[in-house]
């Protein structure tokens, strides 16, 4: 489940929401096989860590993105460094190899 795929219902979240989306739409655009060597996303990202340093992130946006990696649309892959709120970015598809932490047991009969 992504941020992106929620409602907001606090404040804190719409804010969130908003920088996300335009995270997310800036990855989109960039020609650059890596996402954050374009300048439009680390405007953007600039922006999510203005809002970070100065306000405390929402319940969700930590379970989903501080100190683990979590989706950003289908296609990206955003993590946020809990000490320094330092953003990381990459496309999703250059992890495929990577297995998650748990996977959903079979029922045994």
């Amino acid at each position: 489940m992504t941020i992106l795929t929620n409602t907001p219902s606090t404040a804190k979240e719409k804010r969130e929401h908003f920088l996300l989306v335009a995270i997310h739409f800036a990855c989109l655009m960039c020609r650059e096989a890596n996402p954050m060597d374009s300048a439009l996303v680390q405007k953007r990202i600039k922006a999510l860590y203005d809002h970070l340093y100065h306000n405390h992130p929402s319940q969700l946006f930590d379970k989903l993105y501080i100190n683990c990696a979590g989706k950003l649309g289908s296609q990206f892959v955003l993590r946020v460094n809990s000490s320094d709120y330092r953003i990381t970015i990459w496309r999703a598809d250059n992890c495929s190899n990577v297995l998650p932490m748990y996977q959903q047991r079979n029922a045994v009969a």
